[in-house]
Formats: C-alpha cells, sequence, structure tokens
C-alpha cells in the first residue's frame, strides 16, 4: 500500500510539473505570436508610409513635367486649348494614376505582410492539468500493472 501512495505522489508531482511545463511555453509561444505580428504590422505601416511618400512624389514628376509642356507651348506661340491642353491634362492624369497604382500596391504588400504574421503564428497549446495527469497516470499503470490493478 505505502508503494502505490509513493507512486501516486510521484505520479501527481510529475502531472503538475508537467502542467507548469506547458503552461509556461504557450506563454512563451504567445509573446513570440505578438512580437511577430507587431513586427509584421510596423513593417506594413511602414510600407504605407513609404508609398505615400512615393505617390507625392509622382504627382510632384507629373506637374513638373506638366509646367515644361505649357511653359513650351507658350514659348513657341502655341495656345493651350485643344491639343496641348489636352497633353499637359493627360500628363497630370497619368501621374495620378501612377500615384494610386503606388498606393494600391502597396497596400496589397501591407496586407500580405499582415496575413503572413498570422499564418506564421504558432499554435498555443497549453493543455489542463487534468489531461496532463490522466497521461502520466496511464503511463505509470502501463509501467506498473499490478500496483494499479484494482
Amino acid at each position: 500500500m505505502g508503494l502505490e501512495v509513493a507512486l501516486f505522489a510521484v505520479t501527481a508531482a510529475s502531472a503538475v510539473s508537467g502542467y507548469m511545463n506547458q503552461q509556461k511555453a504557450a506563454k512563451a509561444t504567445k509573446r513570440a505570436n505578438a512580437a511577430a505580428m507587431a513586427a509584421a504590422e510596423e513593417e506594413a505601416r511602414l510600407t504605407r508610409k513609404d508609398a505615400a511618400f512615393a505617390a507625392d512624389q509622382e504627382r510632384k514628376e507629373a506637374a513638373r513635367i506638366r509646367g515644361q509642356q505649357i511653359a513650351a507651348y507658350l514659348k513657341s506661340g502655341v495656345t493651350l486649348d485643344g491639343s496641348p491642353l489636352l497633353t499637359a491634362q493627360e500628363t497630370t492624369d497619368q501621374g495620378e494614376q501612377n500615384a494610386q497604382n503606388t498606393l494600391e500596391n502597396a497596400e496589397s504588400r501591407a496586407r500580405s505582410l499582415i496575413l503572413r504574421g498570422q499564418a506564421g503564428q504558432q499554435p498555443v497549446t497549453g493543455g489542463d492539468i487534468f489531461g496532463t495527469a490522466a497521461t502520466v497516470l496511464g503511463a505509470g499503470k502501463t509501467a506498473f500493472p499490478k500496483t494499479f490493478a484494482g
């Protein structure tokens, strides 16, 4: 009878120890997942910020080219109606389209970064003390069948 009590005490202690280790591992996994997700979100934020700057540069470049076109037309004595005006407007429109493409591509990349961050999450398994105890007790029954026999 004393052997069974001692064996049960060792088994219970092992179950509690296993449960505590699972909880520690689960907390570490949650922290790692949170850090990975924060990194993905920060990279997405920076991607959007860089794209906003690049889009602004696209617009400024289109405005600069349009100004050069208008100056060249006026210098040559051409009036700014009809084709010259249409050409200048197309330059502005193309610059805006380029800026929008830059923003849309960056948004797509940002979403992809976040989805990859979510997909890379490690599953958090903490188990419960009763499941751990049942596993350890089951191993004890296998190792010492006569001791656990009714």
